[in-house]
């Protein structure tokens, strides 16, 4: 009935629900704008979540970028050289990520379910230029036709025998201690300051953890701006959803500022990673940041608007 749908509405929590601040609303285009802002309340108040209003599009948007994010690291270990230890090294706290990083999230969510959220993906999301990214690793399928489904059962990516922590040699698919990481010296990069001086001290880095960092992070932040207008018009919410659903510390586009707006445009042309319009439009118009502060309120550059407005505007906090 025309009644129950305008207060029917999704809802989408963040696994653990109870430590995972992230709570997602979607509703659809015949949804009563009061019922989204009464939900959107009752999740703040009363569970104590951030409230990101997303649009009705495969996996909406924490996930929809943190998997693209996710599959980006595991193909350097299942399609490159880079071991398990050393993709976890670099995509955990040292970017501000949370320790588990790649591989040992991978495992406590389950690879099963890593798995068929991959594929459905994949196969919910046709128009997605990126696409091909979410075609499912051969290593990572042959895991989960063999049981090893991560933590709940014991193996995955990782195992631990005899109290010492081993990982999956993708040659073998036997289990083995850590080799020495070819990385270079991290903990100059650690040394480096704050998190902005971390991410930059990676970017500037020449050898294999600033190729790897580069890489990974340039096809995320780009793929993020890629999808404002689809999952969100916001880029503030895509930086919220990442932040509350993921645990990093900054989101893509806050990434991207810390970066330099000017020095990550210049990756994306020599990685020739595609660049929307709307990126260009904003640099055109004389913006060099995607956040600004003015007069003591955050602001952020909403293709939509044609300019910036106040970070909090679009969303619920």
């Amino acid at each position: 009935s025309e009644s129950f749908k305008r207060r029917f509405l999704g809802t989408h929590f963040f696994n653990p629900p109870r430590y995972l601040k992230l709570l997602e609303i979607i509703p659809t285009d015949a949804t009563d704008p009061a019922v989204v802002e009464r939900v959107a309340q009752y999740g703040r108040l009363h569970l104590g979540k951030g409230i990101v209003v997303a649009n009705d599009v495969p996996y909406f948007i924490g996930n929809r970028i943190g998997i693209f994010a996710q599959m980006q690291a595991i193909r350097h270990y299942t399609d490159g050289d880079y071991t398990i230890e050393e993709v976890d090294t670099l995509t955990g706290q040292l970017q501000g990520h949370p320790k588990s990083a790649t591989f040992r999230t991978a495992d406590v969510v389950g690879l099963d379910v890593l798995v068929d959220v991959t594929k459905n993906l994949y196969e919910k999301a046709p128009e997605d230029e990126s696409r091909e990214e979410f075609q499912v690793p051969d290593v990572l399928q042959k895991l989960v036709d063999e049981g090893r489904k991560g933590a709940k059962s014991g193996e995955g990516f990782y195992k631990k025998v005899d109290g010492e922590i081993l990982s999956l040699d993708p040659e073998t698919f036997e289990y083995t201690s850590a080799e020495d990481m070819d990385i270079g010296d991290v903990t100059s990069i650690k040394k480096a300051g704050d998190l902005t001086a971390r991410l930059n001290a990676l970017y500037q880095d020449t050898g294999r953890a600033g190729e790897f960092f580069r890489s990974t992070t340039l096809e995320t932040l780009a793929y993020s701006a890629r999808r404002i207008g689809e999952i969100t018009d916001n880029p503030a919410d895509v930086d919220r959803a990442i932040r509350w659903g993921f645990g990093w510390e900054m989101g893509p586009f806050e990434k991207w500022d810390a970066l330099g707006l000017e020095t990550a445009l210049n990756g994306m042309e020599n990685h020739d990673i595609e660049v929307p319009q709307w990126v260009s439009d904003m640099k055109e118009s004389g913006a060099t940041s995607f956040y600004r502060t003015e007069d003591g309120t955050r602001e952020v550059y909403v293709p939509g608007e044609g300019g910036y407005v106040a970070a909090a505007s679009c969303t619920h906090l």
